[in-house]
């Protein structure tokens, strides 16, 4: 009887056992600062960015005022894993309106028509077109200026960082960014949202989302993602 070499099966099953059985070599959690710039050639009003890691993380941030060519002032902090047994994808989506103009804008991967009816849907369902209409009051605006890109509404998993903003304008803003991420963050659904795959060189490094005239862009260390964007709402007089 012939002895059989079962020696490198047996080390490398014995190696993958140890692997998956230890969080720390499989799995390891990071988290990224994303920012948002204006690169439309208009002034943005209000811009929020949702974030979502598969079903296990969720982040989201609203800002206010972002000029062109400007950048927002403070990040989101995103979390992702990365490691051998990691399954999990980044996906993006990117909600914005420009100044003096009632339009809704959101970015749409593949002109997929289920992101418009979630956004949509979002507006319609929680009336957030009114405080979107309402966000850059007299009170907001007479501070905002000094200020632009700054954070104001801030989604699980992130912090409130930015100057104190006027109390009619701070509240409507908070209350639209919020009820914008509540409804959009539901469930575990991505279709409409943009993959973008953070790693692990991207770890407390900037990744930026450029949003252009024609165009959204995710730019980070370790590459670089596009998608389009469309009107998904309007917001609505009282």
């Amino acid at each position: 009887m012939k002895n059989l070499n079962i020696t490198t099966p047996v080390v490398l099953a014995i190696g993958l056992i140890s692997v998956m059985g230890n969080p720390a070599i499989a799995q390891t959690k990071r988290e990224a600062q994303i920012f948002v710039e204006n690169k439309t050639g208009k002034e943005i009003e209000i811009v929020t960015v949702i974030h979502k890691y598969s079903d296990v993380y969720k982040n989201s941030m609203t800002w206010v005022e972002l000029p062109n060519q400007v950048a927002t002032k403070f990040p989101i902090k995103c979390e992702y894993n990365t490691g051998a047994f990691t399954t999990g994808k980044d996906w993006w989506l990117v909600t914005f309106k420009f100044k003096g103009n009632d339009d809704i804008y959101a970015t749409s991967p593949n002109n997929l028509r289920s992101g418009f009816d979630a956004v949509e849907g979002a507006f319609l369902k929680f009336d957030v077109v009114q405080r979107y209409a309402t966000v850059m009051g007299t009170c907001l605006g007479a501070t905002a200026g000094a200020v632009a890109g700054t954070a104001i509404a801030p989604g699980p998993g992130t912090a409130v960082m930015g100057a104190t903003f006027g109390a009619i304008g701070n509240q409507a803003g908070n209350a639209a960014g919020k009820e914008l991420q509540k409804a959009l963050m539901n469930g575990e659904k991505t279709e409409g949202f943009k993959q973008h795959i953070l790693r692990k060189e991207d770890e407390n490094k900037p990744t930026y989302i450029k949003i252009y005239l024609s165009a959204v862009t995710f730019e980070s260390p370790s590459g670089k993602s596009e998608t389009i964007w469309k009107k998904v709402s309007q917001v609505k007089s009282k």
